[in-house]
């Protein structure tokens, strides 16, 4: 007979992205990074 044991999933809590942009500099420095590459691109598409 086979045992089969249980574990507990770990609970995680959700964290938005104005939390990771306020507490992870390194998240926040490629964030703003893709923003400002994304509005490259509306305008380059645009002119």
């Amino acid at each position: 007979m086979v045992k089969v044991i249980k574990k507990k999933s770990p609970s995680y809590q959700s964290v938005g992205y104005v939390e990771l942009l306020r507490s992870n500099r390194s998240f926040r420095q490629l964030w703003l990074g893709q923003v400002v590459s994304q509005m490259g691109d509306w305008f380059d598409t645009i002119a």
